[in-house]
């Protein structure tokens, strides 16, 4: 054999090694992915093609979720239609989540619905005025008019869920409803804005009339210098408002169905609240000043919110970037859920989650425990915690104080505890008798 064929075959077995080491190289980071995301990523059930596992969720998703949970953990990985989907079911991954890793878990999936919802015309009134100006007539307001509206449209359409959240492909499907959800946000931000726009331009540092006011003090404040006050800037300050609102309407009115439902279901409840009423401010009207004062009357409340859990899912979170959650790799863009009907029903922070209990929010003194009530997760926590949660509570105190201090209220029939999954988990309609105190 002579040299320039031991020249060849030398030059064919370094090829051969290098091509090796190439697929080598290839299948090995092949394998390593593959084991990421069958090891590394959260378990979880096999859905249906397109679809997922939306066909799984039946008529209450949240308790579905939990039992799902019992088998794959705390954690698990789902897909709602198009969106890879994690699912977190207890107070401790929750709390990781949102707060120890608030940042890369503070984004929000981009889904058509969007994340604000409305309803009911005589709570949205208060809430507009405290928001935009209490002097005004909401009877005659065309911007606040036009608000309300939206929020019946909204509820009207989104109420079941909207499936272009869950497969945006549709919109081409059926663009009628894709057009309809449109012309409703576009209406919703140009009343908005319109709004904000206004108050900006007429605002006195020295005179706040509402709480549109408050937040553009906040933003003057903070807002121009988002690297000293933990990277919030000026345009997310005053797009918080559209928080209060959510939280002022859909939530505020389902709550208080639910709490007018329980207090009448159980009888000696409502005559402990309202002996306590009596007791520390006897005729005269509520203010907020009392809260505080009627600890019985605010324990009932919040033992409502957890056991009624008006939003069991909450408002969905996405990750910003690849992160990890325990042991779990979870990719950026994922959707997260946070199930809060999950933590309302956990044994371990509960003694009989089911049973309706307001003690369980008072202290050995019979004051509220303050620890026990933030273990209510409603209102979310961390960076993203909703910012309406002060005036969704200062509200119902004041509801839930004026009714029963004013009003003798009985069931007509035995109502059914069963909720309505839409927007909001609302009860089944039930017929009351309402009669004025002497």
């Amino acid at each position: 054999m002579d040299e320039f064929q031991v020249s060849n075959y030398e030059g064919i077995g370094i090829s051969c090694f290098i091509l090796i080491f190439v697929v080598t190289l290839v299948l090995v980071n092949f394998f390593q992915t593959l084991w990421n995301d069958l090891y590394l990523s959260p378990p979880g059930p096999w859905g249906f093609p397109i679809f997922g596992h939306l066909p799984l969720l039946g008529r209450n998703p949240a308790k579905t979720l939990l039992n799902i949970s019992k088998t794959y953990g705390d954690v698990f990985k789902i897909r709602m239609g198009s969106w890879p989907t994690i699912v977190l079911n207890s107070r401790e991954a929750i709390r990781e989540a949102l707060m120890d890793k608030g940042e890369v878990f503070s984004d929000r999936p981009a889904f058509y619905t969007g994340i604000s919802y409305y309803n009911m015309k005589r709570i949205g009134c208060i809430i507009y005025q405290l928001c935009f100006g209490s002097a005004r007539n909401y009877r005659e307001d065309k911007n606040c008019l036009q608000f309300i509206e939206n929020n019946r449209v909204f509820v009207e359409t989104a109420g079941s869920g909207n499936p272009l959240d869950a497969m945006p492909w549709l919109r081409f499907v059926m663009p009628w409803k894709a057009i309809r959800f449109q012309k409703v946000i576009a209406l919703y931000k140009t009343v908005f804005s319109s709004e904000v726009n206004e108050h900006v331009k007429s605002y006195d540092h020295n005179n706040h009339r509402d709480i549109t006011d408050g937040l553009i003090f906040a933003a003057e404040q903070y807002g121009n210098s988002p690297e000293l006050y933990n990277k919030i800037t000026k345009e997310e300050i005053l797009s918080s408002l559209s928080d209060f609102m959510a939280a002022g309407f859909e939530t505020v009115l389902t709550t208080l169905e639910w709490i007018i439902l329980y207090l009448l279901y159980h009888n000696d409840v409502q005559r402990r609240v309202q002996e306590e009423i009596y007791s520390v401010i006897g005729d005269r009207k509520p203010k907020l000043t009392d809260k505080g004062k009627l600890p019985f009357t605010e324990a009932t409340i919040l033992e409502v919110i957890r056991v009624a859990n008006v939003v069991p899912m909450a408002i969905p979170h996405s990750t910003t970037t690849d992160t990890l959650l325990g042991n779990h790799k979870i990719k950026k863009g994922t959707v997260v859920f946070c199930n809060t009907y999950a933590t309302a029903m956990d044994p371990k922070l509960w003694t009989n989650p089911e049973k309706f209990t307001p003690e369980r929010f008072l202290d050995n003194d019979n004051q509220l425990n303050q620890q026990k009530a933030d273990e209510v997760l409603t209102f979310g926590i961390g960076r993203r915690r909703c910012p309406g949660e002060f005036l969704a509570k200062m509200e119902l105190f004041l509801f839930v104080v004026n009714i029963f201090q004013r009003f003798e209220i009985e069931l007509c029939l035995e109502p059914d505890f069963e909720p309505i999954f839409g927007l909001t988990c609302n009860p089944v309609s039930y017929q009351i008798k309402v009669s004025e105190r002497c």
